[in-house]
């Protein structure tokens, strides 16, 4: 098939990343409609709102319809973040009621900090990091604010840890609020380790209000959102754009010697070479060379790799996918991990352990 981006694709790529200079008007061969599609599967629509007063000259016949679209969930999308903050407001204060230590993954502070506006991101739902240790307290206090669990909810800590990385992870949800993810490793894919000390180290703190909600600190929302696209294939073109953003946020913050340690101690250098690389390429991500030449990988291993995740087919905007439950097993076993962490997380996958 083949892996040449369409005109469509093209220009959906280079309004996103804001890329005026290499941006061409479309000519008479193009579908709006198309351009539309991918703008709402990839997550990408409101970005393309906001980017899109930075035309040249503005899009005319169809293309003014499309235009009109992607302002309008740039809008909508502001209206439902500024909703947002005000429940993460409510759901930090009463974690910190019920005494529990809570990391708030991606999507927040992205949406608040790090992308170009407010509403420029979409937050799908909040990912939660705690101790297993507070599994019980964190149930409990979801169920003050009317959560419910989206499936039979593990009698014990252990067992709770064991479905996250071996099944799925604890998901609830609420009539009129955003669904709550619990996870108890940032690295929540094979088998669990002790707790990542130097993710708790590193962590930082951003204001909503008088509220303070802890997040990564540079080293880990990289090394986290690295492994986020390539466990979901780089199937959409908003998990590169969180790379980008985050790098552009935290630029001259990062600690290279913490951040490439890190990512040989997960074994995740030729993933994480692809993922900046990609960041790079469709989305306009500025990477340090230095991370480049560190983790550049062999080339029989990049051969291998680009085979395995259809790296090609990224910039079509339509690339290959797996089945959702897949998804994580087949990252791990293939590019994480030595072979005694991969043999247990297979058994743990068949619920031998």
């Amino acid at each position: 098939m083949d892996a040449t981006p369409s005109a469509e694709a093209r220009f959906v790529s280079a309004l996103a990343s804001g890329a005026r200079e290499s941006m061409r008007l479309p000519g008479n061969v193009f579908d709006w409609r198309v351009a539309r599609q991918l703008c709402r599967r990839h997550q990408i629509a409101a970005l393309c709102g906001y980017m899109i007063v930075g035309l040249q000259e503005p899009l005319r016949g169809e293309g003014s319809d499309f235009a009109e679209y992607v302002t309008g969930e740039l809008r909508e999308n502001t209206s439902r973040n500024l909703k947002l903050l005000a429940e993460l407001r409510e759901l930090n204060e009463e974690l910190e009621r019920a005494g529990v230590s809570a990391l708030f993954f991606k999507g927040p502070w992205l949406a608040h900090e790090a992308y170009p506006a407010l509403g420029t991101r979409l937050i799908g739902d909040i990912d939660l990091g705690i101790s297993e240790t507070e599994y019980h307290s964190a149930v409990d206090m979801l169920r003050t604010l009317g959560y419910q669990s989206e499936s039979a909810l593990p009698r014990t800590s252990r067992d709770a840890l064991k479905r996250a990385h071996y099944r799925e992870q604890l998901r609830f949800s609420a009539d009129g609020r955003w669904p709550v993810e619990l996870h108890f490793r940032m690295v929540n894919l094979g088998p669990p380790g002790p707790r990542e000390g130097w993710v708790d180290r590193t962590s930082r703190e951003f204001s909503i209000g008088h509220s303070r909600l802890r997040v990564p600190g540079p080293e880990a929302m990289l090394v986290h959102l690295l492994i986020h696209a390539n466990q979901h294939g780089f199937r959409t073109l908003r998990l590169l754009h969180d790379i980008r953003w985050q790098l552009e946020k935290d630029v001259g913050k990062v600690d290279d010697s913490l951040l490439l340690s890190s990512i040989e101690r997960l074994r995740m250098r030729t993933c994480a070479f692809f993922g900046l690389a990609l960041a790079r390429e469709v989305a306009g991500a500025k990477v340090p060379l230095g991370w480049m030449d560190a983790l550049r990988p062999s080339s029989l291993r990049a051969r291998a790799y680009r085979r395995l995740w259809s790296v090609k087919r990224v910039a079509t905007l339509d690339p290959r996918g797996w089945g959702q439950r897949l998804e994580a097993p087949r990252f791990y076993l293939l590019e994480m991990g030595g072979p005694l962490d991969k043999l247990r997380y297979l058994r743990g996958i068949l619920g031998w352990v």
